[in-house]
């Protein structure tokens, strides 16, 4: 296993890595940008003046941004969202965070505190009439989700309580109870990704690796990493390394790593991420 850096500068915050048909994505999270990632390095595709957690390409084209505390929804071409579907969570406390779209076109994302107040996150559901639903409340900081569509599952990190797992019914977009899947004690479950044998990968927070599951939740693989604060991971689908992202918030020590993507070479790969039907 090889683990290269991005030839790119290093950023605060990198976050929600996506492999999006067109090529791999990321956000640098509290300077609300989105960067393109490539063999030479990164490119800024766009910049908010509000957080941005994740991003998804729609399927009339344009992009649907998780930013601030809401979703906007930008044309192909425009330069200003067409709609902005508000949260009403209060913009100087609350963010959103991670997301990932389901095979029937919703966007899924969490939300949470600043100050990460315990039981101040939440997950939320876009459908793509845009009806925007808060489907579950009292989480800290909530990663993912990551939506198994084989299996009808759906998993959801949060600091405190470790990678949580549920059902997911396809049709009506209800959940089921979420329960403890695994559990890090020296870390903290950031973002995550499936492999093409359902297999769920973890970055951890903290601890300077990720982390392959089992489906009955047993850990199966460790990947040891330069940098102390992994963000999140996505696979390319024709096999070659993953993206994995870092982040140097908050570190008094940060090491050449920290704040920069990495190119991972697990030998595994997944579909490219889905787009959201609104």
């Amino acid at each position: 296993m090889t683990v290269q850096p991005v030839d790119m500068p290093v950023v605060e915050f990198g976050e929600g890595a996506r492999w999006w048909a067109s090529g791999p994505v990321q956000v640098d999270l509290l300077a609300g940008r989105l960067l393109s990632v490539g063999p030479k390095g990164i490119a800024e595709v766009l910049a908010l003046d509000v957080p941005l957690g994740a991003a998804a390409p729609r399927t009339g084209g344009g992009l649907a941004l998780v930013a601030g505390t809401s979703v906007h929804l930008l044309d192909e071409g425009a330069d200003a969202p067409a709609v902005v579907v508000d949260t009403g969570l209060d913009p100087q406390t609350m963010r959103v965070n991670d997301a990932c779209t389901d095979d029937r076109g919703r966007l899924w994302f969490g939300a949470m505190a600043y100050d990460a107040t315990p039981g101040a996150g939440s997950l939320w559901c876009l459908e793509p009439d845009r009806t925007l639903t808060c489907v579950l409340e009292g989480l800290d900081i909530p990663n993912g989700p990551v939506i198994d569509h084989e299996r009808g599952l759906v998993y959801v990190a949060d600091s405190a309580r470790g990678i949580l797992r549920g059902t997911l019914d396809a049709a009506t977009g209800d959940l089921g109870v979420l329960e403890t899947f695994a559990r890090v004690p020296d870390a903290s479950p950031d973002g995550m990704a499936l492999d093409h044998e359902g297999l769920l990968w973890s970055a951890l927070w903290g601890g300077s690796r990720l982390h392959c599951y089992d489906l009955d939740g047993s850990l199966a693989t460790v990947v040891p990493l330069p940098s102390s604060q992994p963000t999140s991971i996505a696979f390319d689908p024709a096999g070659g390394p993953a993206l994995v992202t870092t982040a140097r918030h908050g570190l008094t020590h940060p090491r050449d790593a920290d704040g920069r993507s990495l190119w991972v070479d697990l030998q595994r790969s997944a579909p490219a991420a889905l787009p959201y039907a609104g």
